[in-house]
């Protein structure tokens, strides 16, 4: 009976154990939680987000940006002045958004960066450069946290630009040179093309680099996108500036359809922007009898990379096989300065020339010719000229896998005969 007080008192104890509140998790000062904190092991959001989302947004980003008007900018788009404008295109933009730029030059972007509204305006979306702002890539913050992919750089002055004197008039398409190209382009000597950049040669950089100097390459042609909305991300501005460092040219080329000519030049851009030396537009039968589409994707690409950018239509080898296709628009005014119709080397095995005073086929690629050639075998990296022909400017372009093409701007051609077909090789 001397227990029972003993009894009454751990009972007692016990229930006030029970009762009494747990202590609260990740306390700071003052027995309070910290905001925002979340216990380990257990599942929960801050401010309303899910722990797990990534504020890096990839549904809106800048794809291309132009110094405007052209009469307070230099003959390089990506260059402005402080209080100058640029027109943004891109992905998911709307007016109010904030472009921030660098507090000093290549700086990482942060709040605290110096930044302006997107304005509409009736040439695009524009922004005026903060007087703050320094040399680097750009982005577009939103709210509550988020932001875009960088973009740039962008060189910013602090002086005001002016575009070049030029004594001359530019000619919209470049006089060839022995090779058919520009002296010191892209698209002079001999390229390299790649599909997959990870099954070449295991993705190395420097074993492809070796390979294409080992063959007497130049300029590598790699894959940046295919239709509208499927950016290929190995096409990028470090892959551009590892094989410039290598001592290579670095040109894109994309698969179009025409479905949606502007998604399509918007891509064509994005690769522009990474520093692609030029773009190649891989047009086939999706587009065959689609002018206007091939109109509305030149009118947008040239909106976006200006009136100079090299351009190269890379085709169908027979053109007279193909009479619905817009040659006329791809290879017309603002089209592309070159052509280089795929030539494959095991599939086709022609001269890219012909005998003196012979007709050119449509397979050497002059838009709207249709007449038949004499032709002969040629070696997969030494194209040869037949005695006393001059070649219409032609430079042959090898691939890995024994594919070759000639590059050459469109040329008038006159046949003798519009009925006659290339003779099957």
């Amino acid at each position: 009976m001397r227990s029972m007080p003993l009894v009454a008192a751990l009972v007692a104890a016990l229930v006030c154990a029970l009762a009494a509140p747990a202590p609260a998790a990740a306390a700071g000062p003052g027995g309070t939680a910290s905001p925002g904190l979340v216990p380990s092991g257990t599942s929960g959001s801050s401010h309303g987000r899910p722990a797990s989302v990534s504020l890096h947004v990839r549904s809106v980003r800048i794809t291309s940006v132009r110094c405007v008007p052209t009469s307070r900018c230099s003959a390089n788009p990506r260059q402005v002045s402080v209080h100058g404008t640029l027109l943004i295109g891109g992905i998911g933009l709307k007016s109010g958004m904030i472009v921030a730029f660098p507090a000093s030059p290549g700086a990482r972007i942060s709040r605290a960066s110096p930044g302006s509204h997107l304005r509409q305006a009736s040439a695009g979306l524009l922004v005026t450069v903060p007087s703050s702002a320094h040399s680097g890539r750009i982005m577009v913050l939103l709210g509550g946290g988020r932001y875009t992919s960088a973009y740039g750089p962008i060189s910013i002055f602090r002086h005001a630009l002016h575009p070049p004197k030029s004594k001359t008039p530019v000619p919209r398409l470049p006089t060839p040179i022995d090779g058919g190209a520009v002296s010191g382009s892209a698209l002079e000597g001999q390229g390299m093309w790649i599909w997959y950049l990870s099954q070449s040669n295991g993705g190395s950089i420097a074993s492809i680099a070796a390979q294409a100097h080992a063959a007497g390459v130049r300029t590598l042609f790699i894959k940046s996108s295919d239709g509208a909305s499927n950016y290929w991300s190995q096409f990028s501005t470090q892959l551009v500036q590892e094989l410039h460092a290598k001592g290579l040219l670095a040109c894109a080329w994309q698969y179009v359809y025409g479905t949606n000519p502007k998604g399509e030049a918007t891509l064509g851009a994005e690769a522009v922007a990474n520093g692609a030396d030029c773009l190649v537009i891989d047009a086939e039968a999706e587009y065959e009898g689609h002018y206007a589409a091939a109109q509305a994707y030149l009118a947008e690409l040239r909106a976006k990379v200006g009136p100079n950018y090299p351009l190269v239509l890379a085709s169908f080898p027979y053109v007279s096989y193909h009479p619905s296709f817009p040659y006329s628009v791809f290879l017309g005014p603002g089209g592309a300065q070159y052509n280089a119709p795929q030539m494959y080397w095991k599939a086709i095995r022609l001269l890219s020339v012909c005998a003196p005073n012979t007709p050119v086929t449509s397979w050497v690629g002059v838009a709207l010719a249709r007449c038949s050639c004499i032709h002969s075998t040629w070696s997969p990296l030494r194209p040869r000229a037949s005695s006393g022909y001059s070649p219409l400017g032609v430079t042959l372009v090898s691939g890995a896998s024994g594919s070759a093409s000639v590059f050459q701007p469109p040329a008038p051609v006159s046949c003798q005969s519009q009925k006659d077909t290339p003779v099957a090789p």
